[in-house]
């Protein structure tokens, strides 16, 4: 018999198996959804590409502020 144990609930919006993208190893988990869900796969390379971009978001705000 397998045993599961809730580990997070994730919500709308979240984001889930960065670790293994980031630090370039096996995931730690197995996701199991409980509802009908929508998901965006992305390989290593469109992860840092999404990564950069957000970061580059922060900074505009952050160098906005000082105009």
């Amino acid at each position: 018999m397998q045993w599961f144990v809730v580990v997070a609930k994730i919500v709308t919006g979240s984001s889930f198996g960065e670790l293994a993208l980031i630090g370039n190893c096996d995931r730690a988990a197995t996701i199991t959804c409980v509802s009908d869900v929508y998901l965006a796969v992305l390989n290593k390379n469109d992860y840092q590409r999404v990564l950069k971009r957000g970061e580059q978001k922060q900074l505009n705000k952050k160098m906005d502020f000082f105009h």
